[in-house]
């Protein structure tokens, strides 16, 4: 996928509001901050995008992972074995087919679903279908019945798996600025720019000692992605916010508007010009 800097979309918005880009308050930072993170939702979910869009074999839980603490009840799939089973207790480091603590059970022993949130996978977003193939290399599939519930994707087929086809969730943006002395753990959130790193927004992967940052250890932090064909809607969307919040009601029209056109524009480009549509599979059923 083609991304854009993060900063490229905060200046143009700067520009636009006839803010200096290079001395935004905190406060004026945070404001348009967040008005492109409401906005990169809107922009993901417009349109059924093909380069947002994944096919992936999930199973109705996720793998059996070493490191986690496992409580009695607890149900995991183990690839090795290809099976599912359960926890009689407290395990950690234990593999599933240790007797003593595991149990294997069927799909009738569990409640089927499919979380949104995997473990190591990429969080499910909105969900187009379920099939027994991966519909991007095959032309006939067989469809699974599902539906959605609290818990993910309820698989009502009589399945053990499912290759899911998804749209991807728009990604958050809430981070602070980057802190010299400040320490991260896992899922904080920072914006960070400096003289060869171009402004973006990064996840924490790993816990951080002060001074870490993404450009010194970037083994510590991934960068969250924008995509490239969102760049000038974000920014003028971003101002259109920025006049909501000025009161300025009929450029703010105006501004949304061309907003509006912006993102259809690139669906005609995508569909209309380059021909890019979801791919339609012969069911079987």
């Amino acid at each position: 996928m083609r991304t854009i800097d993060y900063i490229k979309v905060l200046s143009s918005t700067a520009d636009l509001c006839g803010l200096d880009r290079d001395n935004l308050s905190s406060h004026e930072f945070k404001k348009i901050r967040d008005a492109h993170s409401n906005r990169l939702a809107t922009a993901y979910e417009w349109w059924e995008w093909p380069e947002l869009i994944r096919c992936e074999k999930r199973y109705l839980r996720a793998d059996y992972d070493s490191t986690t603490t496992y409580a009695a009840g607890d149900v995991v799939y183990y690839s090795s074995t290809d099976k599912y089973y359960q926890a009689s207790q407290a395990a950690t480091n234990i593999l599933p087919t240790v007797t003593t603590h595991w149990a294997v059970v069927t799909r009738a022993d569990f409640d089927p679903y499919i979380s949104l949130t995997q473990a190591g996978k990429t969080e499910i977003g909105t969900v187009f279908g379920l099939y027994d193939k991966d519909p991007a290399r095959y032309e006939t599939l067989e469809a699974f019945d599902w539906h959605l519930s609290n818990n993910g994707i309820q698989v009502t087929d009589n399945k053990t798996f499912a290759w899911v086809e998804f749209r991807v969730r728009a990604p958050e943006i809430d981070g602070d600025s980057w802190g010299q002395s400040s320490t991260y753990s896992v899922g904080d959130q920072v914006y960070f720019s400096n003289s060869s790193t171009p402004g973006n927004f990064y996840d924490c992967t790993a816990a951080t000692s002060s001074g870490e940052s993404p450009a010194t250890t970037p083994s510590k932090w991934t960068v969250v992605q924008i995509p490239y064909i969102f760049g000038r809607y974000l920014a003028h969307a971003g101002y259109a916010d920025y006049l909501t919040s000025d009161q300025q009601s009929e450029r703010k029209a105006n501004e949304e508007l061309f907003a509006t056109e912006l993102l259809t524009n690139q669906v005609t480009l995508v569909a209309g010009q380059q021909g890019q549509y979801r791919r339609v599979a012969v069911l079987t059923r």
